[in-house]
């Protein structure tokens, strides 16, 4: 009898212990995966292998520029990376206690580290560039050009793989006399450009149902209605007789 028993409590612990662990599991699937951070240059290059078709000596080039350009990154973080992550630890305890002084003095340190790694990463951007025949810089240019449009401006419509190639061909075109982003005096003129070439690739690549896809507002979810609040009952003084009441 006593063994009998005991084989049930254990029987009771065990299958405790495998429905905490399903548990477990179920809630790992039924989390939501972290939001990825912005692609970085690094990975962008490392797609310009494939999308250009490097191959051989070109592609041995394009690699060994990358890891060196990642290497050299890898030693700013540890350095100066390293002392921007106090300074602006440091910056937002300022703030913190209100030390405008002191939060200034910290910003003006923080600027020259800053510039460092902009620096850092223009001169490898100019490196892989320099790697690259003109006919292969406006191919990657125009592949920029056309996967920035995707995102922002077509990203509503489902491209075939002849329609991405029709479309980067455009891309390419275009990307040869587009102003440059980081010139505010052509902002109007590279707008202006961007929208024609929207309106080209609207046109010449999108089928006639994809373009009214594109034409229709997207459907916004109805907000949840927001619940009333219930008033909050006034407490009544209770009587004297009640007061000595042990229910209340």
């Amino acid at each position: 009898m006593k063994k009998c028993v005991w084989m049930t409590c254990v029987l009771a612990v065990m299958l405790a212990t495998a429905s905490d662990g399903f548990a477990r599991e179920r809630k790992q699937r039924a989390r939501k995966p972290r939001r990825q951070h912005m692609r970085k240059p690094a990975d962008d290059f490392a797609m310009m292998a494939t999308v250009l078709k490097l191959e051989g000596e070109a592609k041995q080039k394009l690699d060994a520029q990358i890891a060196a350009g990642a290497e050299a990154l890898k030693e700013w973080e540890q350095g100066d990376g390293a002392k921007l992550k106090e300074l602006m630890k440091a910056q937002r305890e300022a703030r913190k206690a209100k030390d405008a002084e002191k939060a200034k003095q910290l910003a003006a340190e923080m600027k020259p580290l800053r510039a460092a790694k902009t620096k850092l990463a223009a001169d490898n951007k100019a490196k892989v560039m320099a790697l690259l025949t003109d006919e292969q810089k406006a191919g990657w240019a125009g592949y920029k050009l056309r996967k920035d449009l995707q995102m922002r401006h077509f990203r509503r419509v489902k491209l075939s793989d002849e329609q991405a190639e029709q479309m980067q061909a455009l891309c390419v075109e275009a990307a040869k006399t587009l102003p440059p982003a980081n010139d505010p005096k052509q902002r109007k003129a590279r707008a202006d450009a961007l929208k024609k070439l929207s309106a080209d690739i609207s046109e010449k690549v999108l089928t006639a149902e994809q373009r009214e896809q594109m034409a229709k507002k997207p459907e916004r979810k109805p907000k949840a209605a927001k619940k009333p609040r219930k008033p909050k009952a006034k407490k009544q003084p209770a009587d004297e007789g009640e007061m000595g009441n042990p229910e209340w």
